[in-house]
């Protein structure tokens, strides 16, 4: 029984690494650092060293990692504003940041298609920076740059 929840610790483990090898065996070697520390501190027990338990650390670590990564929203949305030159890395994007970026890509997609005459990328990019910036005062803007669309059409209109 105990080795079958080694082996699952082991295959979650390596399912939260995302399938990158370098990480699984990073999340081994802090594992292997931690078990070391907890048997240098039981001496006297003499517990084994080399443990299953170091799997179920590894999957600990990983989890915890996990948890402090922005979503996959945030993560696309990011990319946006990178793409659209509104911010030189992802890692630097604010919410408002991400609001243009997502609007940017929406006019590259279908917005010139539906725009009416006069109406450019350059002069968009300044009208969705006024709009994202009134939703973040107006605290409206979801943290991965998203506008409720109720919300969206009462700014984009008024």
């Amino acid at each position: 029984m105990r080795r079958a929840f080694f082996v699952l610790a082991t295959l979650l483990a390596f399912l939260f690494s995302g399938g990158y090898l370098q990480l699984f065996v990073a999340a081994l070697i802090l594992a292997f650092g931690i078990r070391l520390a907890y048997v240098l501190l039981r001496w006297r027990m003499r517990p084994r060293l080399l443990s299953g338990w170091i799997f179920v650390i590894a999957l600990g670590l990983l989890l915890t990692s996990a948890a402090g990564e922005p979503g996959r929203r945030t993560r696309r949305a990011n990319a946006a504003a990178v793409r659209q030159d509104v911010v030189a890395r992802g890692a630097h994007a604010t919410p408002r940041d991400r609001c243009v970026g997502r609007l940017l890509d929406w006019w590259d997609e279908e917005g010139a298609r539906q725009a009416t005459p006069g109406w450019t990328k350059p002069r968009f990019r300044v009208f969705v920076a006024r709009i994202c910036r009134r939703a973040d005062e107006q605290h409206v803007l979801n943290g991965d740059g998203e506008i409720a669309p109720r919300e969206l059409k009462r700014l984009w209109l008024s």
